[in-house]
This record gives C-alpha cells, sequence and structure tokens, in this order.
C-alpha cells in the first residue's frame, strides 16, 4: 500500500477535518494543513429555522446563515478509526412545515380521538419543556393526536414528522389518513427504537435516542384520491397492533413537534410552527474552491446513511441526491451521490458529448464509505469512472468525452442542480491526486 502524502491531498472538507485541523475544508494533511475557505449560504429571513442535532443529542437552531454540523444520534458517543467523533455539515433542500403550532398539541388546531393533550413542564429533546403528554380516556377506542393536510395533491407522496418518548405507554401507533378514507396503521417501540408492524402503505424511519428520551420518526405515504380529508397521527398503543383499548385515564406518551411536508416523498430537519402559517427553510450551498484542472484522481466520501437509503421502492426523489459536484452547476463536471430509486451509490462526468457513469448498490451499514477513481478527463480516448462501496474496484465506465477544464473551479458539497440536494451529513469528504485505492485513502489521519 502506497501512502498518500501531504502533497497529493487537494481538498478535504466535514466533520473528521473540522475536529482534526479546526477548518471545515483544508488541503494537506499531518502538520501541513492549510485552510481552504469554503462559503456557505441559506436565506434564513429574520427568524432562524434550520436545526441540528448537537453533540448532547439536543436538537438547536442554528443561527442565521450559519452552517449546521450535525452528531447522528445513532452513532453518539462512538469514535471513528481516527479516534474522533462522528459528525459532519447537515445539507438540506429547501423545507416547510404547514402543520400549524408544531409544538403545541393542546391548540385547537390539533385533532384528538380519545386523548387530552397536556403541556405541564415536561422536558422536550430541544432542552425545553414543552413536550405533551396524551392523557387518553377511559373509552374503548384509539387514543390519538392529528392534523389535517392542508392541499395535498392527489396520488403524491407525504412526508410526516413526528418526536416521541415513551411514559406509561411504550408504544406508538402511527395513523395515515388519505383521500380515499381508508386509515393505515404502523407502530414503534419507544422504550427502544425498534419498528413493530409497518404498513406496507407506509414508509417509516426512526432515528438514533434523541436528548430526553425521544425518538424522531418520520413516515411517507400516498395521499391517494378521493373525497376524504387527509390526515397523520400518533398516539399510544398497548404494544405491537394494540391501538384499540380502554384507557385508563391517565396513561399515553409524550409527543412534540409535529412536521408536514406537502408532496414530498422524504422527510427533512424539523422546523418549528410557532402560529397559523407556514415556516419555510430555505437551502443550504456549500462550495469551496477547487485549484486544479481535470487529473487522474480518487475521492473518498463518508455519509452518515441518510433517509432516503432505506426508503421503500413507492418512494421517489425524482432527481439524485448528490454529495459533491467539482464544477458546480457548470458542464464539463465530475459528481457522485446517490440514485434513491436504485437504492445505489453513483460516479459521473458529465460533458457536453458523451458522459460516464457507474454505480454500486449501497451497502449496510450507518458510516457509508464510497470512493471514486476519475481518470483520463483530458486524454484524447476521454475519461472514465470507477466505483468502490467496500468490496473491491469495480470496472471503469464507458469513456465520457474529452475535456480539459472543468465548467468553473468549484466543488458544490452537498448538493448538484437544483433538486439533487444531499439531504444529510457529510462525516468526511477527501480529494486525492492520482488514483488510489480505498485502504490508501482510509489511511490518511
Amino acid at each position: 500500500m502506497t501512502e498518500v502524502l501531504p502533497r497529493d491531498i487537494l481538498l478535504r472538507v466535514g466533520g473528521r477535518t473540522l475536529h482534526r485541523t479546526g477548518f471545515l475544508a483544508a488541503m494537506g494533511a499531518g502538520r501541513g494543513y492549510v485552510e481552504v475557505k469554503e462559503t456557505f449560504g441559506r436565506a434564513d429571513g429574520v427568524t432562524p429555522v434550520a436545526t441540528f442535532i448537537d453533540r448532547d443529542l439536543s436538537i438547536r437552531t442554528a443561527a442565521a446563515d450559519k452552517l449546521r454540523i450535525e452528531y447522528p444520534p445513532a452513532l453518539a458517543g462512538l469514535l471513528d478509526f481516527a479516534g474522533l467523533p462522528y459528525c459532519g455539515p447537515l445539507l438540506e433542500g429547501p423545507g416547510a412545515n404547514r402543520w400549524q403550532f408544531s409544538d403545541d398539541q393542546t391548540n385547537a388546531a390539533w385533532l384528538s380521538n380519545g386523548l387530552t393533550s397536556v403541556i405541564g413542564g415536561d422536558p422536550d429533546p430541544d432542552g425545553g419543556n414543552t413536550a405533551c403528554h396524551t392523557v387518553e380516556n377511559v373509552a374503548n377506542t384509539s387514543h390519538i393526536v392529528g392534523q389535517n393536510f392542508p392541499a395535498a395533491t392527489d396520488n403524491t407522496r407525504q412526508s410526516v414528522t413526528w418526536h416521541a418518548a415513551k411514559k406509561e405507554r411504550t408504544w406508538a401507533v402511527i395513523r395515515s389518513f388519505p383521500k380515499d378514507g381508508v386509515a393505515k396503521f404502523s407502530y414503534v417501540n419507544l422504550a427502544t427504537g425498534a419498528k413493530g408492524t409497518i404498513d406496507a402503505s407506509h414508509d417509516i424511519s426512526v432515528s438514533g435516542l434523541l436528548k430526553n428520551g425521544f425518538y424522531r420518526i418520520t413516515m411517507s405515504f400516498d395521499a391517494k384520491a378521493g373525497g376524504s380529508t387527509p390526515s397523520a397521527w400518533i398516539g399510544g398503543a398497548t404494544g405491537d397492533l394494540g391501538i384499540i383499548f380502554v384507557g385508563d385515564g391517565a396513561s399515553g406518551i409524550y409527543v412534540w413537534r409535529g412536521q408536514f411536508e406537502k408532496d414530498v416523498a422524504i422527510a427533512s430537519s424539523p422546523i418549528k410552527t410557532p402560529g397559523a402559517g407556514v415556516v419555510t427553510r430555505a437551502a443550504d450551498n456549500l462550495t469551496v474552491p477547487v485549484f486544479w484542472g481535470p487529473m487522474d484522481c480518487t475521492i473518498l466520501t463518508r455519509i452518515y446513511r441518510p433517509v432516503w437509503a432505506d426508503a421503500g421502492a413507492a418512494v421517489d426523489l425524482l432527481l439524485p441526491p448528490t454529495a459533491f459536484q467539482l464544477g458546480d452547476n457548470a458542464t464539463p463536471n465530475i459528481r457522485g451521490g446517490g440514485v434513491q430509486a436504485a437504492r445505489s451509490w453513483y460516479g459521473y462526468i458529465d460533458t457536453a458529448g458523451a458522459d460516464s457513469n457507474q454505480t454500486a448498490a449501497i451497502p449496510a451499514g450507518l458510516e457509508q464509505v464510497t470512493l471514486r477513481q476519475y481518470k483520463n478527463l483530458a486524454a484524447a480516448a476521454g475519461g472514465q469512472v470507477a466505483l468502490d462501496v467496500g468490496a473491491g474496484l469495480g470496472g471503469f465506465a464507458a469513456a465520457a468525452t474529452q475535456f480539459f477544464t472543468f465548467g468553473n473551479q468549484i466543488m458544490a458539497i452537498g448538493r448538484g442542480t437544483v433538486g439533487q440536494e444531499l439531504y444529510g451529513v457529510i462525516l468526511d469528504h477527501i480529494v486525492a491526486r492520482g488514483l488510489r485505492t480505498l485502504g490508501e485513502m482510509l489511511a490518511i489521519k
């Protein structure tokens, strides 16, 4: 194995780079790190709304126009091979919460069946005391709270986010009610975060454990078509499949911050709605300058497993989530990311003529390590890309058209063109000169 020398590390960006060097983006290695100044923007407006999970597992609101460094809760307390915590920039496209009074289930905007919502000073995931206790009544019924969906488009996926914690009840039931009037139910164990029975029409994701015992639960489902008003609900259950039961008049679960994202297949980070209006979050825009032209290079990207990597076949993001794009939105460029519909990672060379594209299936694991080799970009035969996701380097794809300069000298991190945002966390991203193996790239400290 050949060591990757500091002079050959053209760029590194991400959480491990931040912890190791004090810079979000740098070049070189060891004692030879040099900062590469990134550019970041997010049009937050007067009131910041973008949230992230901090190192203490609390949900925090980022300052206006400031990058979010998220610590994935499923990796909390763990260190990577270099002895550094797992974290990185959380990079998303735009989002909007259309549910009213997201943190106040006692408000009349919220509907309830078989329970009373009580906010009485119980701790929530952002360090406050606004968690709602769903106190069930004594009827033989479901005991749930929810809201209607404003203007959901027929036959289109909708996304809902809840934060829930166990109290007297240790199971939660998630209920969807599409326009066809046929309710569907899924179950989550709030003592462990494990999924119970999941309805085939639901796509359910459960985060790692958050502050004060909460889990983030997201659900995607089809709005269908018909005359019913669509809605989504959550409440306590007696166990897996235990939705209908005689309540005891005192028990329930904790619920906090509900979110509805209209016509969106995959849920994004939660946005607080303090009143009756829709609250939107602008897209993250992180770029770094690059100082080299087309050459043989290797790009290693470590990403925390994104929600879309495990989405069901019915979920389609339409455009591929992109981890990086050198050339920004201009052609020619090289880029890498995921193909959500096919559950695969890809490497791509995009030119005004022929392109080169290689893919590999997304493997198991919370830390997704992908290596892409790009070669012969300026050669007459044209550039090619190969991919390694941990099972060995695959073959090089068919050649792209030759080019001598990138579309521009900018690398976008966590996005490609509009609509191709990653919606994920970049743990680390390293660009090295030459064609390197996965082992050689992983040895870079």
